[in-house]
């Protein structure tokens, strides 16, 4: 019987299953449609799979965001890191406070970097870019702190920001960046 200790984050599949980052048994776990319950992956190699954020593709592969990494889970429950960076602002390197992570329709995945107030842009090969940089929106201080990232059906992304904004932010992207 599989018990959770301090689950915070959940995506869906596309096939209907209930993926759980389960932050104190250090592990993804996956809730099947008739409820049964699987561990997918443990924390490995110095890596603690707690998970702030967690989005899975159409393969089943999940991506789950950590202290300055992204890890991916493959269906069959392989971990590996995707991207790790060393914490600083410039060069498109992620904080050690990574949150919510989300796919998107062009097949990349966008991350919520709590401590710089922006989104990154991660490619499946671990190609980082800036794609919003909420620190430097005019007349906007870095009191915030981005948490939740949503897309639109339309292909725009939502990105909450709480701790002195208490805003939603939506960010638009060119037509040809909405399609795989």
């Amino acid at each position: 019987e599989a018990r959770f200790h301090n689950p915070t984050a959940i995506a869906i599949s596309p096939s209907g299953d209930l993926y759980i980052a389960d932050t104190n048994n250090s592990s993804v776990r996956r809730l099947s449609q008739d409820g049964e319950v699987t561990t997918l992956a443990r924390s490995f190699s110095g890596i603690r799979l707690s998970g702030h954020g967690i989005a899975v593709d159409r393969h089943g592969n999940a991506f789950i965001t950590e202290s300055g990494a992204i890890v991916r889970v493959d269906s069959d429950g392989n971990p590996e890191v995707l991207v790790e960076t060393p914490h600083q602002r410039e060069g498109g390197a992620l904080s050690a406070f990574l949150r919510e992570i989300a796919l998107g329709p062009d097949g990349a995945l966008y991350v919520a970097d709590g401590a710089y107030s922006r989104v990154v842009r991660v490619t499946h090969d671990g190609e980082l870019s800036i794609v919003a940089d909420l620190a430097d929106v005019a007349e906007v201080d870095r009191g915030g702190f981005l948490t939740g990232l949503v897309f639109t059906p339309d292909g725009d992304l939502l990105a909450s920001d709480h701790g002195g904004r208490n805003v939603i932010w939506r960010i638009s992207f060119p037509d040809e960046q909405k399609t795989p």
